[in-house]
Order: structure tokens, then sequence, then C-alpha cells
């Protein structure tokens, strides 16, 4: 936790050294800028605001900026964070990040894991509030957790779906470290997610992953970036097509009118029994009605919710304006 003056500058700060993961990061002149950047970027958004904001730095920690104010007048800046999010596959993004400004990989690995994390029940949590919500306003939704909490997520909810994030096409037997899809099928998952921008696919490969995803009783969403990209998966019959711009994804900007109408379009007149998910860039509930009443029959988010400064009032106010969409609509 530090304390800043309205110029930016740090004043005092508890513990006074930084963390591991900072100072060794902060040895290259590069980096330090970065978060110099990152961190006088939230102080402006939070003196705009007037209030906290929550955010990730420039290597995905969450942090929070906190404008101060003596009666009415801005006083300075509350800082607070360097905290993983402990969500799944967050110190690898993390690590990931920050190894072009660290030679030595153990040294950084060791600085990661000693960052502290939110508890991984606050993950549960999340689900069952999603649960309850989507029950609330009858909306089907889909959650993707890491493949170790599939299990605890599917049993501990009964309206969402649970999806794995990824699985191999490999058959029972040799195949160390791949996804099994009955292993995914026994977490009790009854879904797969594929050809994420994370974990890009050959259409060969998704179209073996889907027939195994059908010989189990998986159901599959498969992502795509361009219209050309989403028109060659229709043509593999997934049950569910995401239209993600990868360019877009965890910035908070949304993919314009032409590009969601475009990818309707062209993958309907492929498969019209195909849903069309439109994802990328969805932060809030007036992103979620404006994508649905353009002719999307889903959309998702992840950073939109995650990085909300309350996950619980986001995920509300997007199925809320979900549903209303989709109630004037039809």
């Amino acid at each position: 936790m530090s304390l800043h003056g309205t110029d930016f500058s740090e004043i005092s700060a508890y513990p006074e050294e930084i963390s591991p993961f900072c100072r060794l990061v902060q040895e290259n002149p590069k980096a330090k800028m970065q978060c110099v950047y990152t961190d006088a970027d939230a102080f402006e958004r939070a003196r705009h605001s007037g209030k906290i904001y929550i955010y990730r730095c420039r290597f995905g920690l969450c942090e929070a900026a906190c404008p101060l104010y003596k009666n009415g007048v801005l006083s300075g800046y509350l800082m607070m964070g360097q905290v993983r999010d402990g969500l799944p596959g967050t110190d690898a993004a993390v690590i990931s990040e920050a190894l072009p400004y660290v030679s030595d990989r153990p040294e950084l690995e060791k600085a990661v894991s000693s960052l502290p994390s939110v508890p991984r029940e606050k993950m549960l949590a999340l689900a069952k509030v999603i649960d309850r919500t989507a029950a609330k306003y009858d909306l089907d939704v889909i959650v993707t957790p890491q493949y170790t909490d599939l299990r605890m997520i599917a049993e501990n909810t009964e309206r969402i779906h649970v999806y794995a994030q990824h699985m191999d096409y490999l058959p029972a037997g040799r195949g160390l470290g791949s996804v099994l899809p009955e292993a995914v099928k026994a977490a009790g998952a009854v879904g797969v997610m594929l050809n994420h921008a994370e974990k890009k696919l050959t259409l060969s490969e998704i179209e073996k992953t889907i027939k195994r995803a059908d010989e189990v009783g998986l159901a599959t969403i498969v992502c795509a970036d361009t219209v050309e990209e989403l028109c060659a998966c229709a043509r593999l019959s997934p049950n569910l097509l995401v239209a993600e711009p990868t360019e877009l994804i965890g910035t908070g900007s949304t993919a314009g009118d032409n590009y969601v109408k475009a990818t309707i379009r062209a993958v309907k007149e492929i498969n019209p029994d195909i849903m069309v998910l439109q994802g990328a860039g969805i932060s809030n509930g007036k992103d979620v009605y404006d994508t649905i009443k353009l002719g999307a029959m889903a959309t998702g988010s992840t950073s939109g919710i995650i990085r909300a400064q309350d996950p619980y009032a986001m995920v509300e106010e997007m199925l809320s304006n979900l549903r209303r969409a989709w109630d004037e609509l039809h």
C-alpha cells in the first residue's frame, strides 16, 4: 500500500520495499517506465471518476487506485495491489508478460509465487452468483473454468453449463500431458471450447476434436477471428461459434456493427442451426444489450466481469440486459 501526492509522486509506503516481483521487473528501465505509465493512467482514471479504480497492471497483477479528498479538494491517492487474482493460468500469464524483461526465469517464478493471491473459493462464489442469476432471468450461461475446477463448479451449481477450456482428440491410451475427452466428461463438463486465441488449432485438429466430443457426448464451442475463419469452422458443424476479433480480447472495445452482422449472416448461410456468440471487449450491460439487439444469439465476457469493481453486480447487469434485449426482439 502506498500514498501518493496529486502529482502521482510517492509520499510513503508500507511495506517500504516493493514486492520481489516488482523489484525484479523494474530492474529493466523499459519495464519500469511501463509500470509508471500504467500507474499514472490509473491515478488519472480515479481522479476523473472520483472513486476507486480497480485494474490490472502492465504484467497482469490486480491493483487499485483511490483518490483522497479533504474538504472536497483532491489531496492525493492511495494505491493498493500487486496481487494475483487466484484464477487458473494467472501465474503463467504474469510470467509470460515479464519474461522479456527478466533473464532469470527461476527467480521470476519464485517472485510470482510469493505474491498474495485471492482465495480460490472466490471463483466458486462467483460461479454460484452466475448460477442464481441465470435462474432468475431464465437464461442458459456457459462458464469455462480451468480443468482442475471443472468438478468443483459442476457439483456446486445447477443452472450454468460447465465447459472445458480445451481438450485433445487423442483416444484413451498413450498421450502424457494431453487432455482426454473422457476425462473432461467424467469431471462434470457438458461441453468444450476449442480454438481460443490463446490455444489455436488447425482446421484438421478442430475437426478431429469435434468428432471426439460428439463421441463422448460433449457440446462444442469453436472460436474464430475473421469471417473467413468462421465460415471454415462452420462447415465442421460445431454447436456454437464465437466470433471474436483477437485484437479486441480483453481491451474493453467491442467489434463494430458491420462485423457482428457480417459474421452472423455468413454462418447462417452455411448452417442455420449453429448459434453465433459475439465476444471480445464485452465490458458491461450496455455492450451485452447492443450486441443481442444486432442479432447475436449470445455474447460472452471474462475480463469485463473479473476486472469489474463489483464482479457480482456486473453479472447481474449483463444478464438482466441480455434478458431485456432478447425479450424486446422476441
